[in-house]
């Protein structure tokens, strides 16, 4: 053992050095050593040297540790450094065991990773790196905790942000494969947005609306041209759901209205025609007059109207004069009236007229200037067509005029030359005291022409044939005899048969 000359502890026997105050004096034998009470001079030198350098050293050594210490990265940066390495699972676990409990590295961690976050959504909007590459981050970064739910607004912003860009990319799909509508639906999604591709979109998005407008008409125009106008108007309609508001669209959807309005109006004027080619006028004048009914406005039916009224003039005239020529005026007549229930010609009415002085008349179908065959027992008149067809000799006839008692006169006009017929007794009448006979007198302009006197059953029919060529009037007058006051007996004097024959007028060439 040892002792130290300066504060007189005592240090083993190596030690170069005090151990309680540092100084390297001690004596050497504490048995045989003397006891100094001062230091020689080379000593105390000596010791004062060597403090200094021991001082140094330990403060170096201090600094150097320090050094290492600062050197070495903190929870906080290893956090941060650990995630940009997406290393997720480590930097969670140091979060949690380092971290969440001192609220000064929670609050450095939480800005540090929000700038790397915000760094990250920048590089995805720079297409530096991809929306998968991205979302896989913040996926780990979530992980972490170190956010706790405030990635939600960045996934739903870098989502809308590949939606648009997807949508973009479609758009180029659908256009470069000719679906031009799909690919107006992307285009507008994509310039709506407002974001990355907009203006690119817009531009494309007009030239989708020119060639899905171009495509629309085109189509409309070859189904026009092929007659089906209700494929047209569909494939209008149908582009103009999509823009309704398109100018374009609008002219090419009234240009197939009225495309098929003309074929409309062509198809019905052909029906017409196709009528009249074929003669049968009536028809084409009834479909034209229900054809003006629903089009009015339409001056072609009209025309055609007149058009086809001019040729059935043409053609009554034409054929009737034929059928004239060969005696038969009763077609020919029946032809010019018919014709003019639909015109009106001066020529076809005097046609008429022409005819008629051809075919005789049954007196039955004489009109009745004047008729005073009143009497029996109603005081009614008494005049009848047609009601006896056979006289008491079974002999039969095709028409009739009977009469109770009276007269009844026809305005002939000069225009007969003669009237012809039977007097008889009908079948199914019988005389008696009361009703003995009738005499039937026949009046030319009030001049007595001939007379039937005492017809009953004993009376034989008698034939006539008379010229009235020269009267303008002829009356037929009933009397009667016997005890009936009511004297309504004249039937008796049936005259069967009745004909009068027109003075014919001289048939006009055709011209």
């Amino acid at each position: 053992m040892k002792k130290c000359l300066k504060c007189g502890s005592l240090q083993d026997d190596n030690n170069k050095f005090c151990g309680n105050c540092g100084a390297p004096d001690f004596t050497t034998d504490l048995a045989q050593s003397p006891v100094i009470t001062a230091p020689p001079a080379p000593a105390k030198r000596s010791r004062s040297k060597l403090v200094p350098f021991l001082l140094g050293a330990v403060a170096a050594l201090i600094v150097a540790l320090i050094v290492v210490v600062c050197l070495l990265p903190n929870s906080v940066e290893r956090v941060i450094d650990q995630i940009r390495n997406d290393e997720f699972s480590s930097a969670a676990e140091l979060y949690q065991e380092d971290i969440m409990s001192d609220p000064e590295k929670l609050q450095q961690v939480h800005d540090e990773i929000v700038a790397y976050v915000d760094e990250l959504m920048q590089q995805f909007m720079d297409h530096k790196i991809s929306y998968e590459a991205l979302t896989e981050k913040f996926d780990g970064i979530d992980k972490t905790g170190v956010l706790d739910g405030e990635l939600f607004p960045y996934y739903d912003d870098a989502g809308y942000v590949q939606y648009i860009r997807n949508r973009y990319a479609e758009g180029e799909t659908e256009f470069n494969n000719g679906n031009y509508q799909a690919a107006m639906e992307c285009y507008n999604d994509v310039s709506n947005a407002g974001m990355e591709y907009s203006e690119e979109a817009s531009e494309k998005y007009r030239q989708a609306v020119e060639l899905f407008r171009d495509d629309a008409i085109k189509d409309a125009q070859a189904k026009t041209e092929a007659g089906d106008f209700m494929g047209a108007l569909n494939v209008i309609s149908e582009a103009l759901e999509i823009l309704p508001e398109d100018e374009k669209l609008w002219a090419a959807h009234q240009a197939c209205l009225d495309a098929q309005y003309e074929d409309n109006i062509q198809t019905l004027l052909e029906e017409a025609r196709l009528y009249i080619e074929y003669k049968d006028f009536v028809t084409a004048l009834d479909l034209l007059d229900d054809y003006i009914e629903v089009y009015p406005d339409e001056a072609r039916f009209q025309q055609e109207r007149i058009t086809c009224l001019t040729q059935y003039e043409a053609y009554v005239i034409e054929e009737s004069l034929k059928l004239a020529m060969e005696d038969n005026f009763q077609h020919a007549l029946s032809l010019a009236e018919a014709g003019l229930e639909h015109f009106t010609s001066v020529k076809v009415t005097e046609l008429v007229m022409v005819y008629k002085s051809h075919i005789p008349v049954l007196l039955t179908e004489m009109e009745v200037f004047k008729n005073q065959t009143q009497g029996g027992s109603w005081a009614s008149d008494t005049d009848e067509t047609d009601k006896y067809l056979e006289d008491i000799y079974g002999n039969k006839y095709t028409s009739s005029l009977s009469v109770g008692v009276g007269a009844m006169t026809y305005l002939v006009d000069f225009k007969y030359k003669e009237f012809s017929g039977t007097v008889g007794f009908p079948k199914g009448l019988a005389s008696d005291g009361y009703r003995k006979s009738a005499t039937l007198k026949i009046y030319g302009d009030g001049v007595l022409i001939t007379e039937f006197v005492d017809v009953n059953e004993d009376f034989h029919s008698e034939s006539f044939s008379l010229d009235i060529s020269s009267y303008e009037k002829i009356t037929l007058k009933w009397t009667c005899s016997g005890l009936n006051i009511w004297s309504d007996w004249g039937e008796f004097a049936t005259i069967f048969d009745g004909v009068l024959v027109p003075i014919p007028l001289e048939i006009p060439t055709a011209s």
